[in-house]
């Protein structure tokens, strides 16, 4: 854990994995304002924490394995995917409520039943990733922004790959769905805010001109 947090500091603070970022952010954003904004011209109501826990799981996917999950399209094993990420992450959290947790992990009862489950089909799509980009050379990783590459070019095992993507993958996901979600609330409620940044954007816009 100190050698991935070490190197993950290092690798955060290059400006192209910012700039990496950056861009696969606004790639997906596009795509969920044309959600956003057929949801609009039908009257349709939307789920928006749902919905930007998409956008964030289809952004970070991109940083850190280099694909698109796919989650804004909603396919079928982009679907597959998110569910079995969401209840890993619900039944680890039962851990921390639920005394007899160890028991029936040993048994597979419950809770821990639904997480070997989901953890099979996230880990899957993590070791497929991995085996898919061994195939690559150190000059092809070397041009790839996403992290799992960076972190291969430094010798990392594919257990030890796996792990520290999917750890950057949950750091990266509910935090910043749920403040998208909070900003959106407060927006709503604050029509004055919403004018100001639609005047910012389109400056911005026009200075890119």
């Amino acid at each position: 854990w100190y050698r991935q947090r070490k190197l993950a500091s290092h690798e955060f603070s290059i400006r192209s994995l910012r700039s990496f970022m950056t861009e696969a952010f606004k790639t997906r954003g596009a795509a969920l304002g044309r959600i956003v904004a057929a949801s609009a011209a039908s009257g349709s109501l939307l789920d928006v924490q749902a919905l930007f826990a998409r956008y964030t799981l289809d952004a970070i996917g991109h940083i850190g394995f280099g694909v698109t999950i796919g989650c804004l399209e909603d396919g079928e094993a982009a679907r597959a995917f998110s569910a079995a990420f969401d209840a890993a992450q619900q039944s680890c959290a039962w851990r921390f409520l639920d005394p007899f947790w160890r028991l029936k992990k040993l048994l597979r009862l419950g809770n821990e039943r639904d997480l070997h489950r989901a953890l099979v089909d996230v880990n899957d799509f993590a070791s497929r990733v991995v085996a898919e980009r061994r195939t690559l050379s150190a000059d092809d990783l070397g041009s790839r922004g996403d992290l799992l590459s960076r972190f291969m070019l430094k010798g990392f095992g594919d257990g030890e790959l796996r792990d520290v993507v999917i750890n950057f993958v949950i750091a990266g996901r509910d935090t910043t769905a749920i403040l998208l979600t909070w900003a959106a609330y407060e927006l709503a409620r604050h029509p004055e805010a919403v004018a100001a940044l639609r005047d910012e954007a389109r400056a911005a816009a026009a200075g890119d001109e």
